[in-house]
């Protein structure tokens, strides 16, 4: 199993980057965010055209935890 984590913030954008290396290979997309970022299409098109043929599943969130941070 490859698995590959990456956080969006309206500072920083992508991190790390939307490069990957599993690409067209992914199986599953597992999203977590606030319902205002949810309700955002353009980041949606963007993880579509790195991981066309994933599922996706996702909720919203009362905060996100990346590593070893939480943020609100």
């Amino acid at each position: 199993m490859i698995i590959e984590q990456k956080t969006w913030t309206k500072e920083t954008s992508w991190s790390p980057d939307l490069s990957t290396q599993i690409g067209e290979n992914a199986d599953l997309i597992i999203l977590f965010g606030s319902s205002s970022l949810i309700k955002e299409k353009c980041q949606f098109d963007q993880i579509k055209k790195v991981y066309p043929k994933a599922r996706w599943i996702g909720c919203s969130t009362a905060g996100e935890i990346h590593g070893t941070s939480v943020s609100d």
